[in-house]
Formats: structure tokens, sequence, C-alpha cells
């Protein structure tokens, strides 16, 4: 969690319980830019991972307008332990969850943000930010199903209830980052990383994870 060390989380604001992996925010009084995120244990590179989500409850009070109803997979993130303990993302690609609702109606999901990263769609430098899908977002409190397929440095497939969302290749570091730059060496490929649900300050729940690793790396 931001602001605390490595593996802390205070507030538990990560739970499982029942098949089902949360992110809850009932011991909290207001959210505090407390962003958050679960790293799976090992770096990967070549891999598929599936799970659903579903939005639940209400935002955190205080949680910026932006991140109501949204929260993601990061994807060929940084070593957790690289992150400065007031970092707020890792340096990633994030595969963005958002859900719909009265006032937020015709949100997408499967976006992609890139947090200190760049990406290339259709063969093209993409340097914004956050790029929209063409899948509509379901609304709160539905499952939905969603797959990655990582192929290291080349392509990279989201998919929502097996639709393909969005498809995009060659994920790299941005040398103009400050949190980018500590992590260039040679080049600024990203080729593996480590993988991280996020917390973002609206509760949502996630299950049926799976992960295939294609490719061991070496620890």
């Amino acid at each position: 969690m931001s602001g605390e060390a490595l593996g802390n989380d205070e507030k538990r604001t990560f739970r499982a319980k029942g098949g089902i992996l949360s992110v809850s925010y009932d011991q909290y009084t207001a959210f505090d830019s407390k962003f958050g995120h679960l790293f799976y244990k090992t770096e990967l590179s070549s891999y598929k991972i599936k799970l659903d989500y579903r939005f639940v409850g209400e935002q955190a009070l205080g949680g910026p307008g932006w991140a109501h109803l949204n929260s993601g997979l990061m994807i060929h993130a940084q070593k957790p332990s690289s992150m400065g303990v007031t970092q707020l993302f890792p340096v990633a690609i994030e595969a963005q969850f958002l859900a719909a609702s009265k006032h937020l109606p015709g949100r997408t999901t499967a976006n992609v943000c890139t947090p200190g990263t760049h990406i290339l769609i259709d063969g093209a430098l993409v340097t914004d930010h956050c790029i929209n899908s063409k899948v509509t977002a379901p609304r709160a409190g539905e499952w939905v199903r969603f797959m990655a397929d990582v192929q290291g440095n080349g392509v990279v497939k989201l998919y929502i209830n097996d639709e393909l969302a969005f498809e995009l290749s060659e994920p790299q570091l941005d040398q103009l980052d400050k949190d980018a730059q500590a992590l260039v060496q040679k080049k600024p490929t990203l080729s593996s990383g480590y993988v991280a649900l996020q917390a973002e300050s609206h509760p949502i729940e996630f299950r049926n994870i799976k992960l295939l690793n294609r490719v061991k790396l070496k620890q």
C-alpha cells in the first residue's frame, strides 16, 4: 500500500475468503491516496491469466473521481521492492477494469493505461497515458470474465467475456518518466515483469484466478 512498508496492509484492504479475493475499504475513514497493489510472487514473461471481477459497494470517501468503479491488472510491472514508499503506481502496462452506472453510461473496459511505459498499436508508437478499448463496460455488480494473453515483448491481447478487447505490442519503458528512468538499463524494452491486482478506492471482488506460465524465468 502506498505510504506503507513493502508487504504491509494495515487496514486489510486485500482479503481472501470463500474463494473470493476482495478489495475492501470498511476499515477506512478516508481513502487518503492509499493506492495498493497485490503482486504475484514471481516474475513472468509469457503467460495467460484469467479471472472474473465485479465492482461492489460504494467508493471510499475521498477517492478520486476517475477511480470510481475503476481497478485493473498490472502487466510487466516493476519488482515491488524497487518501488518507492510513496510511489502510487508501479511502472507497468495496466489492463484497466471499469464498470458502467447510471451516472457513467457508455464506458469501455479492458482499456490500457501506461504508468511509466509506452506501447505500440498497429505498429505505431502510442504515448497517450490511457487508450480506450471498444468493448462496453458491464454495469456494476455484474461478474465479468477477463483474460490477458501476454507474449513477452511481443503481442499482448486482452479479452472481455471471450471477446478481443485490446491488442498491443512491444511494451517499453518511458525514458522520460522519473520512476521508469531508474529501471532503464541498455534498452527500454519490457519483456517480463510482475503481475499485480489494483486497489484504487472502489471495492471490487475477484474469483477464478488462473495463471498459465509458458516460460520459467531464472529467479
